[in-house]
């Protein structure tokens, strides 16, 4: 046994020694390739696929602003479009058009092979930088990473969830049954059987199954779930990330370069014509980076948007303002059967009275404005005499002026408010039946055929619903009309037309500019013009933009988006003439066509 033992040991120690000897040997290695990497300064080149460096505008004799003439960021020079094909770039410039609110990026990746090793994992991250606007500060948008992972990098990861799965493995499910595997199953279930008719030891059940648990099994199984994340990091030193990662491509040692097309669909940035893409790398092994790689150069995208062509003026409207302003309000005013009295407490009186002295406050300190008259109405519900209610609306016209006289500023004159007694509020109770439920509408407003109203009172009250009307209907006629007559200040003619921004309008074009574009339709479609044409056209209603285009005077910008229209619609030969039309009567038509992909596929950049 002591021999064994000692060649246990002995054995041990030569398995330790070599695995000791693997790691030292990996760990030089590793640091030698570093420094190697490191010393040479490389980088990843990151440039635009062929296609869109053939979509590169080749003049730099057009205006900034039409967005054709860029500069390669290494050379300072301008790029000529013919010569992409030919020499391999880091860093260019690429045209991109914006699409219902949404721009689309591509480029390409290529990784020498002197950053890829069976023993690490290159990791790259694109990031899309943004410059600052007017409205907006500069921004960085991150996008999906980009993983190249050695062979015995992936390896290693997969051996270390094997080891966290065999951990895992090790602890025993949660058992709460009196024989379960954290019990001696057969000493328990014996004790139980004698002690089945009482327990003479005076131990009860609870206390019998705990005497009887393998605390040990217990204690263990418990430490082994409270180090479950602990284990997690000593055995998974490199956790394969599947959120946020585009490719996690796996490659031996001594591979040729990788190549990867990555195409990324986001939100267009607004206000922003320009975007630029960096691109950032690090080497991961043994649990940490080893070495960052320097960015790669830089490639611009120029967003191109039909919003472009939108008109950004200032829309205006006709205003009529006239001299005299009138203006009325409902008081609910109750009042208590045969009573003029205002009784602030009743009802919502007390807000109603509140709203009313506060409007001829604003209305008096409005230097603006010159209140001519203030008018009170106040009606009365039919039940009793005529003449009696007739009597009592003007009580309470009278009533309610002498609380209003108390209560205004001393700006406004007490002279200045009038009352009218309305009587029966006959109208009213016609109008308020047809509101309410559950009483017979057509035959009250049949009563309106007799013309004597104590007559009609005195027919309704024969009803069975008279109570009912009483109750719901009449206290809401004891009430008070508030009208006022002013006039502007300084104005000696009736009428005033002025022009004001047209607030509607603008709010479309706001919309617009924000990309906003189903807002911007609704908003901007009465107004049948060049910016409401755009917003259809954005959302794709083809046939709605065309109609609208063709009704609108002749200009290069109404031909450029018919030619756009027409070509989505499948009309090849006439979205061409258009296109030239547009191009005769603004030559940098001709270079806008160069940014939408309707207007590339007609031309093919020949014309």
């Amino acid at each position: 046994m002591s021999g064994r033992r000692f060649c246990g040991v002995d054995n041990y120690g030569v398995v330790a020694a070599a695995i000791a000897a693997s790691f030292l040997m990996q760990g030089c290695y590793l640091r030698h390739r570093v420094e190697e990497i490191e010393q040479s300064g490389i980088t990843v080149a990151v440039g635009l696929p062929q296609s869109a460096a053939k979509e590169t505008a080749s003049s730099a004799e057009v205006e900034e602003s039409a967005l054709v003439a860029y500069k390669d960021q290494i050379s300072n020079e301008i790029v000529a479009y013919d010569k992409l094909n030919e020499i391999r770039v880091e860093a260019t410039s690429a045209n991109v058009a914006e699409r219902e609110g949404k721009i689309e990026i591509a480029f390409e990746v290529e990784v020498p092979s002197l950053l890829m090793d069976s023993r690490w994992q290159l990791r790259l991250k694109p990031l899309l930088l943004l410059p600052a606007t007017a409205s907006a500060p500069a921004d960085t948008l991150a996008l999906d990473h980009i993983y190249i992972t050695g062979k015995r990098f992936r390896e290693q990861q997969l051996a270390g969830y094997d080891r966290y799965n065999s951990y895992l493995g090790s602890i025993l499910p949660e058992d709460t049954s009196a024989t379960g595997l954290f019990a001696y199953g057969r000493q328990f279930s014996s004790f139980m059987e004698r002690h089945s008719g009482g327990n003479s030891l005076g131990a009860d059940w609870e206390s019998a199954r705990n005497h009887y648990s393998k605390r040990w099994l217990i204690e263990r199984n418990s430490r082994l779930i409270g180090q479950r994340s602990q284990m997690y990091g000593r055995f998974v030193k490199e956790p394969m990330t599947i959120v946020g990662v585009r490719r996690d491509t796996v490659v031996e040692s001594g591979c040729n370069s990788v190549k990867y097309r990555f195409v990324e669909q986001l939100a267009a940035p607004v206000g922003r014509k320009r975007i630029e893409l960096l691109l950032q790398g690090a080497i991961r092994g043994q649990g940490r980076d080893l070495c960052r790689i320097a960015p790669s150069g830089r490639v611009e995208y120029y967003i191109s948007s039909l919003t472009s062509l939108a008109k950004r003026e200032t829309k205006y409207k006709l205003q009529i303002i006239e001299r005299n302003i009138a203006d009325s309000g409902s008081l609910n005013i109750l009042y208590s059967p045969a009573s003029a009295v205002v009784e602030s407490g009743l009802g919502r009186n007390a807000e109603e009275l509140r709203k009313m002295v506060e409007k001829c406050a604003r209305l008096a300190a409005d230097s603006a404005i010159c209140i001519d008259s203030v008018l009170i109405l106040s009606s009365s519900s039919p039940e009793g005499s005529y003449r009696i209610n007739s009597r009592l609306s003007q009580e309470r016209a009278d009533s309610l002026a002498a609380y209003l006289s108390a209560e205004l500023p001393a700006e406004m004159p007490r002279a200045l408010i009038r009352t009218r007694g309305m009587g029966e509020d006959w109208q009213g109770l016609f109008a308020l039946v047809q509101q309410e439920n559950g009483l017979p509408v057509k035959e009250i407003l049949a009563t309106s055929a007799i013309s004597n109203p104590e007559r009609r009172e005195a027919l309704l009250a024969t009803k069975g619903y008279y109570q009912e009307l009483k109750s719901r209907i009449y206290p809401k006629l004891r009430r008070s009309l508030f009208k006022w007559y002013a006039h502007r200040r300084g104005m000696v003619k009736d009428t005033l037309h002025t022009f004001i921004p047209d607030t509607i309008y603008m709010r479309g074009l706001e919309a617009l500019l924000a990309l906003n574009y189903d807002e911007a339709a609704t908003l901007l479609a009465p107004y049948r013009d060049l910016n409401g044409a755009i917003a259809l056209l954005c959302t794709k209603r083809n046939v709605e933009a065309l109609e609208l285009l063709l009704a609108l005077p002749q200009s290069a910008e109404r031909d450029y988006m018919v030619a756009i229209a027409l070509s989505r619609r499948g009309e090849s030969s006439a979205a061409l003439e258009f296109y030239r039309s547009a191009v005769n009567l603004d030559k940098r038509m001709e270079f806008r066509g160069n940014l939408d992909p309707e207007i590339h596929l007609l031309t093919n950049k020949k014309y």
